[in-house]
């Protein structure tokens, strides 16, 4: 089942975190990043990750991270 949500997980460690992403629509992740675990880095993947407009399934247009 295809799925309106961009999907992002998160493996989150001390220093850095692993994020695969699985754009809506999409049965396969299509990309994995590594990036240093402080709040500069996790705005900046966001607002990557946001700025694709994948609709989620409650209109908002936001990605669902877990």
């Amino acid at each position: 089942m295809k799925s309106p949500t961009t999907v992002i997980g998160l493996d989150v460690r001390k220093k850095t975190i692993v994020a695969s992403v699985l754009p809506a629509g999409s049965e396969i992740m299509t990309e994995r990043v590594r990036i240093e675990n402080n709040p500069t880095a996790v705005t900046k993947f966001v607002k990557r990750i946001a700025a694709r407009g994948a609709p989620s399934d409650r209109g908002t247009g936001a990605p669902l991270f877990c």
